[in-house]
């Protein structure tokens, strides 16, 4: 095999393995907007302060 035939493999296989990478990264993206579109409502994304959970824990009045 020459140089040049193992270099344009070489990039074929670099090319597909970055595709494949890339696949896995929007996918693994499109699951986590997939579960944060249908989480509980009661999920934080931050520990909330005593305040809110007053106003949580009084039905929101």
């Amino acid at each position: 095999m020459k140089e040049s035939e193992f270099n344009a493999m070489n990039g074929l296989y670099e090319r597909f393995t970055l595709d494949r990478h890339l696949a896995e990264i929007d996918e693994a993206e499109d699951e986590a907007e997939r579960k944060s579109e249908h989480r509980d409502p009661w999920y934080f994304d931050y520990w909330p302060s005593d305040e809110q959970l007053e106003y949580y824990k009084r039905g929101g009045r």
